[in-house]
């Protein structure tokens, strides 16, 4: 590839990421919350081969639909949030962020999920 070719490549990409400013994208979607538990080995069970953890901190960050819609909005995307999630309290804690990152909460539209 020659350096003329890898410039253009670059103003191309450079165009394509100063309009997602302009670019509105509705995403419908499953929010789902990653909840990642930080502790340390204090022992194994008796019982079964499991290991038994002290817990010492807990992070629960947006996964499934509701990353790609945090990915979105850090590129400058308006993002238009149609979402279904659980009731279960780590689901519903990747929900409370949007009306205060990147998304007014007149955008986001909770759906109630169905069991099928």
């Amino acid at each position: 590839m020659t350096k003329h070719s890898k410039d253009n490549g670059r103003l191309r990409l450079r165009k394509i990421v100063e309009s997602f400013p302009k670019l509105t994208v509705t995403v419908l979607a499953d929010l789902v919350a990653d909840e990642f538990v930080f502790g340390e080995i204090s022992r194994v069970s008796r019982e079964a081969p499991v290991l038994i953890l002290r817990h010492c901190d807990r992070k629960v960050v947006p996964g499934g639909g509701a990353n790609a819609i945090y990915n979105l909005a850090d590129l400058g995307v308006n993002v238009l949030p149609l979402a279904s999630s659980a009731t279960t309290n780590p689901a519903s804690c990747c929900c409370a962020p949007f009306a205060t990152n990147a998304f007014r909460s007149a955008e986001y539209s909770k759906i109630r999920a169905t069991p099928l």
